[in-house]
């Protein structure tokens, strides 16, 4: 399903951004509903009121908002978008997908909203780090490669334009019948769609096209949000986080915290980060 809002800023560029959300999910299996109420209500019901909101902005680039079907049979909707794209993907400044919001970080952490995709386009970290100071909430800044790919934001990262990419990540009811809606917080939802709102109207009225990075770029501001994470997690109070989760935590913000002391981010760091991440995400789960 798509929408276009038309540019209504002082200088239109002739170039659009797309902000999507998936509206499938799993169906009934074994005659059990699986309602995908995070998993991906919530990103549709982000989409609804960007649109809502952002119809109200004068902005320099129209925006396209579209629902894809099928992004848990293979991304196959965005797949079919960009292999026949109904405006031209030249013209596409920035692809931004909102997939998994409504809940705390990786089931625990309260107020923070991952953000993936810039290290592609990393002149969009000044204005992020400006959105994530709006309100109470925060932007926690990590390569795709940390999830995978495995959203929407695949098929126009593979055709080299600029993605952002915002979640909450994987939660306890992931893919399973109890993803319902009497467990969305609705406030984090509100919070986490002003940040995504306020880095589209910074995107939208920027004055320069956005530019695809063939190599994405190790930058601190990884190392930085870690540190915040880490912290926060060990010190959630939680009764499901174990002894080792919290010592995990703690080494995981330590490790962080030596790689922002010493101002630059190697490949060896790097690999330890996405090594580290898949034993945290098992864990978690």
């Amino acid at each position: 399903m798509v929408g276009l809002l038309p540019a209504q800023g002082k200088n239109p560029t002739g170039r659009h951004i797309i902000v999507s959300a998936h509206h499938d999910h799993l169906g009934k299996q074994g005659g059990r509903l699986f309602p995908g109420a995070a998993d991906n209500a919530s990103g549709v019901a982000a989409l609804l009121e960007c649109a809502r909101v952002l119809s109200k902005t004068p902005l320099d680039r129209d925006i396209v908002f579209v629902t894809f079907d099928l992004e848990e049979k293979g991304l196959l909707g965005s797949f079919a978008w960009t292999k026949n794209p109904p405006l031209p993907l030249e013209n596409c400044d920035h692809f931004v997908t909102c997939d998994i919001l409504g809940r705390k970080a990786m089931g625990f952490v309260e107020n923070t909203l991952f953000v993936s995709g810039w290290e592609y386009c990393p002149e969009t970290i000044p204005l992020l780090e400006k959105s994530r100071k709006v309100g109470d909430g925060d932007l926690a800044f990590f390569w795709t490669d940390l999830a995978g790919d495995r959203s929407d934001f695949v098929a126009f990262k593979k055709a080299h334009i600029p993605h952002l990419f915002f979640s909450t990540g994987e939660f306890e009811d992931y893919h399973r019948p109890t993803d319902r809606a009497a467990l969305i917080n609705p406030e984090a939802l509100a919070l986490q769609t002003t940040l995504i709102i306020d880095a589209l109207t910074r995107l939208a009225t920027h004055p320069l096209p956005w530019k695809w990075r063939k190599q994405p770029l190790r930058h601190l501001i990884e190392f930085q949000s870690v540190k915040r994470l880490a912290n926060r997690l060990r010190k959630a109070d939680d009764a499901r986080l174990t002894t080792e989760m919290r010592a995990q935590s703690m080494a995981l913000a330590l490790y962080a915290s030596r790689v922002v002391r010493k101002g630059v981010v190697t490949a060896t760091n790097r690999n330890w980060l996405r090594n580290v991440s898949k034993d945290m995400q098992a864990m978690l789960r």
